[in-house]
């Protein structure tokens, strides 16, 4: 027979808030949040038979990092979180841990702190925010392509590490990848444009026939426009975007 649920050995060691779901079931909210939607973690702990309890995230932490737009597949997730040996993860996404009665406490405590720290990786994965020029190009290219127009395609780079492409343009048998880099105040974002050179050069490395292209924003200084051009041209076609710009007549070429 399986006994009512007691959260008082979390509570007391965790300060853990806790809501009763059924006499063997219990939903227990901790103080500590998720990095990549400050969701509060927390754990469905259930008392099996023999002593033996189970804590469960209800695959809500994979779930709620898809609703946040971080690309996850099902291998990698498995991998990072069975990293630290202490929960295992179900075909279904669902994260778990099994432990005895005198454990409980401790366990829920590493559980979510497990959690914790998987969402600090989930959150590295994070796409950045579209900036306002990737969002003017993103609705120039559908306007004039449609459903050519593909976005956050990833393609495997020589290192094994994914390399996303803001834009996938699907032209009869060729696919233009296509990465944007905005100006700011000064001048170009060199930040943006050393990134788009490494990224680079592990997918040229993997793929040297790829057709990638970076279209950077025209900013107040030609003089660094032509360095970022000439430190990008090496890794790909550059095209200088402006508002008299006929960005679409040259990618449909």
């Amino acid at each position: 027979r399986i006994i009512a649920m007691n959260c008082e050995p979390i509570l007391s060691s965790f300060g853990a808030h806790c809501q009763h779901i059924s006499e063997s079931l219990a939903y227990i909210e901790s103080p500590l949040t998720t990095a990549y939607d400050s969701g509060l973690i927390g754990a469905f702990v259930q008392k099996l038979s023999h002593g033996k309890y189970r804590l469960s995230d209800n695959a809500e932490t994979l779930f709620y990092a898809s609703v946040n737009q971080i690309p996850l597949k099902a291998r990698k997730a498995a991998a990072m979180v069975e990293k630290t040996g202490h929960a295992k993860m179900a075909e279904s996404g669902e994260i778990y841990m099994v432990c005895d009665e005198s454990s409980l406490g401790d366990s829920y405590t590493l559980f979510v702190e497990h959690i914790s720290q998987l969402g600090a990786e989930l959150n590295k994965l994070k796409p950045a925010p579209k900036s306002a020029f990737q969002r003017l190009i993103g609705k120039t290219l559908v306007d004039r392509f449609g459903n050519a127009l593909s976005q956050n395609k990833s393609i495997i780079g020589a290192s094994g590490h994914e390399v996303t492409f803001q834009f996938a343009l699907k032209l009869g048998a060729d696919i233009k990848y296509i990465n944007t880099i905005g100006a700011k105040a000064t001048g170009p974002n060199w930040g943006s444009v050393y990134s788009n050179i490494g990224k680079l050069v592990d997918v040229r490395s993997a793929n040297p026939n790829l057709n990638r292209i970076i279209v950077m924003q025209k900013s107040i200084s030609q003089k660094d426009d032509s360095k970022a051009i000439a430190a990008l041209a090496d890794v790909s076609k550059v095209i200088i975007f402006d508002e008299s710009s006929q960005l679409c007549d040259i990618l449909a070429a």
